[in-house]
């Protein structure tokens, strides 16, 4: 149980530096490649709908990924055995991980094609809700009650 717990661990560490360099790349790319950005800037109507689109996405997915986590936490993921409640922990760790990767690029993406800062504020709003999404053992012990066995 004890390298299971570990194994799960590590995976969703994995996951998280992913997100990380994945965004960081992206926004690297946006910086030094001169192609894609301002594509969009000199379109006042695609300028509003990519950041209406942005808005409403980084509006739905950063409370429903944290809020919807917790509530699958408690309703079901507790009620299973360890083994299953650690694979149901990956998945919905992941899904929320990838929702906040949503966000997270398609924030880049509207800052670099369309030049504005709503974009970027967006972006910076997912990365700042993945701080609360950090793996570690302990967290994983604690959300799935878990004690440690010496």
């Amino acid at each position: 149980m004890e390298q299971e717990i570990r194994n799960t661990v590590k995976a969703l560490i994995i996951g998280y530096i992913c997100y990380w360099l994945l965004s960081l790349i992206l926004f690297v790319v946006g910086e030094l490649d001169e192609y894609y950005t301002g594509l969009l800037a000199h379109d006042f109507r695609q300028v509003y709908i990519f950041e209406t689109i942005t808005i409403l996405i980084t509006a739905i997915f950063i409370p429903s990924s944290l809020k919807l986590f917790n509530w699958v936490l408690q309703k079901r993921i507790c009620n299973l055995s360890i083994t299953l409640a650690l694979k149901e922990y990956m998945v919905w760790s992941s899904l929320r991980l990838f929702m906040l990767l949503a966000v997270t690029l398609c924030g880049i993406f509207c800052y670099f094609f369309t030049l504005s800062n709503t974009g970027g504020l967006c972006a910076l709003m997912g990365i700042t809700a993945s701080f609360f999404c950090i793996p570690s053992e302990q967290k994983l012990r604690r959300d799935l009650h878990i004690e440690k066995t010496e």
